[in-house]
């Protein structure tokens, strides 16, 4: 049969109702997750690590029919319900009917900030053993964010300079010997009298042409290839391509090889200190190459959407905290994820002159929490406070702030919690918005609005706010 999907925003709630004329997959399906209570999916650690599920539903009879309850939460991407049967796609939250929040957009100002290129574990998950989605229109969603991190990651790697390491080059000689000699290439090569004077040898040469690099080089080369086949439809693509070419130049000298994704693991996982930002590199290039619409991008028809989950309280992090370091104009002076006693709070921050002026406290730890109904007031706010000011008397955090200077350590420590709101005008983050948060004290909230894409007669655009 041919597959179902249901739609819905994140926070949301969905039914589904089966009765007994629909196909026999989908009702043998349904009666199998009756009676098992609410089945929650996690993602990435799974129920131990104390995340909220990114999905959860549950099936109950009645009288002859089945009907099935979806709620999503904070995370937005596809997955199945029942696999290969019943599938579930959950779009960012509405805020009009012509409107939904741009998370393309949210990437790329996030990724402006190049500290955040070290924070993108956890981002994104995609399950490749499952079965993919089908379909003959493609939805480019997936594979535009993971060409943006790509390229984002990369545009630093070529910044710093490609990694110079030590490569294996078999070459043929004539009269001479460099490195040593392959005997078996040799004899089998000498087919003729003209070339009994050949030599088959291999040395070790450094430089750009290592495995890594290839592997980089062949990715980039099927994103280049796939955004031009969209740009006449896809309006994000105009930037990406000219980024690609860009960085295409800087692979010149690297070997142009045919690349698998299973090529890829030997060195996904291989972490070097001084070249760090390769093993995240790596692992978006192995993304790139499993993803079928985009290695086969020269020659597929249709397109297919794996199981994928994108993290919308980390994106939400990481874009609070490139406009968070516009803002506080002190980077020295703010920590993003400062760990102590296994607790992390997202930002601990100290205002310079600037920041003081506009009305920041000057020094202040802040939690970034993607929760718009802050926007319309407090209800809820409680376990939020509470665990921002346990993460205020934290003894780590507290010795942290005094090596910034801050003298006084008993004084209590300001706390701010940053939401979405897209009632405001601005996208920045703009200091003469900090509210009091009634009856606590030295609590603030303040907001942030997120970029928003714009449907209008068929096609798309996406739009940022402006002072």
């Amino acid at each position: 049969m041919k597959p179902i999907f249901l739609t819905l925003s994140e926070h949301g709630t969905t039914t589904f109702t089966i009765n007994p004329k629909d196909p026999e997959p989908l009702q043998k399906g349904a009666a199998q997750i009756c009676g098992i209570g609410t089945c929650k999916r996690f993602v990435g650690g799974g129920e131990a690590s104390g995340t909220e599920p990114a999905l959860e539903f549950f099936a109950q009879r009645h009288n002859e029919c089945i009907t099935i309850t979806v709620t999503a939460w904070y995370y937005v991407g596809f997955d199945w319900i029942i696999p290969g049967i019943l599938g579930v796609h959950v779009l960012p939250k509405l805020e009009q009917e012509s409107q939904n929040i741009d998370i393309l957009g949210m990437l790329r100002h996030a990724l402006e900030e190049r500290e955040n290129l070290d924070y993108l574990d956890g981002l994104l998950h995609i399950d490749f053993q499952q079965p993919a989605q089908i379909d003959t229109a493609e939805s480019p969603g997936l594979n535009l964010f993971v060409i943006t991190a790509y390229l984002s990651v990369l545009a630093r790697i070529v910044r710093k300079g490609l990694k110079r390491n030590f490569f294996t080059v078999d070459e043929v000689y004539r009269r001479k010997i460099r490195g040593h000699v392959l005997f078996s290439r040799t004899i089998t090569g000498q087919h003729t009298p003209r070339v009994s004077d050949r030599l088959c040898c291999r040395r070790q040469d450094m430089g750009i042409d290592t495995p890594e690099n290839k592997i980089l080089k062949y990715a980039l080369r099927l994103v280049l290839k796939y955004l031009q086949k969209k740009s006449s439809k896809l309006y994000e693509t105009a930037t990406l391509i000219g980024q690609s070419r860009i960085l295409l130049r800087a692979f010149i000298s690297v070997s142009d090889e045919t690349i698998v994704a299973k090529d890829v693991a030997p060195f996904s996982n291989k972490v070097n200190p001084l070249f760090r930002d390769y093993r995240e590199a790596l692992r978006l290039a192995q993304k790139v190459l499993r993803l079928e619409t985009i290695s086969c991008s020269a020659s597929s028809s249709h397109g297919s959407t794996p199981v994928h989950w994108i993290n919308m309280p980390k994106l939400f992090e990481l874009y609070a905290y490139a406009k968070l370091r516009k803002r506080v104009h002190s980077h020295e002076f703010i920590r993003y994820q400062y760990g102590t006693n296994w607790q992390y709070p997202d930002f601990l921050c100290k205002s310079d002159e600037k920041s003081l002026s506009e009305g920041a406290p000057p020094f202040f730890v802040a939690d970034a929490k993607y929760k718009p109904r802050y926007a319309d007031g407090n209800h809820g706010m409680l376990s939020d406070i509470r665990q921002l000011a346990g993460y205020s008397r934290l003894c780590g955090i507290l010795d942290e702030f005094q090596h910034w200077g801050r003298s006084n350590r008993n004084h209590i420590l300001p706390c701010i919690i940053i939401y979405s709101d897209q009632q405001l005008r601005s996208d920045e983050l703009d200091w003469t918005r900090l509210e009091k948060i009634p009856r606590w004290e030295s609590f603030y909230k303040i907001g942030i609005r997120l970029p928003e894409k714009v449907f209008l007669q068929g096609s798309e655009s996406s739009i940022s706010a402006n002072p």
